[in-house]
């Protein structure tokens, strides 16, 4: 089955934000333009089997299961309704790896 992906203008603007910090911030716009290819080819193979992402731990909040896609150390958010065949991504979190000091 074939499930339509739809975004919302929250997850929209923070994967925006976290674009927009890779290319200005970091001065990296190359790898900004890699990563968000990377990303957005991940949620769209929510079409097909998006109940095969885990459940968030985010789930515990919310009445409908909310499971989440992760992207290297990002993770969106996104409930999937199989009556109406959609998966409507709601967050985008960028969780950057804190490493222990040697």
């Amino acid at each position: 089955m074939i499930y339509e992906v739809i975004l919302s203008s929250e997850a929209k603007q923070a994967l925006d934000d976290h674009i927009r910090y890779i290319a200005v911030e970091k001065l990296e716009p190359i790898s900004a333009e890699r990563w968000l290819k990377k990303a957005l080819d991940a949620v769209e193979t929510l079409t097909v089997f998006p109940n095969r992402c885990p459940i968030a731990p985010e789930n515990k909040f919310s009445k409908h299961n909310v499971r989440m896609l992760i992207v290297d150390t990002s993770s969106f958010l996104y409930r999937v309704d199989d009556v109406n065949k959609t998966v409507r991504v709601t967050h985008f979190m960028h969780g950057g790896i804190t490493r222990p000091e040697k």
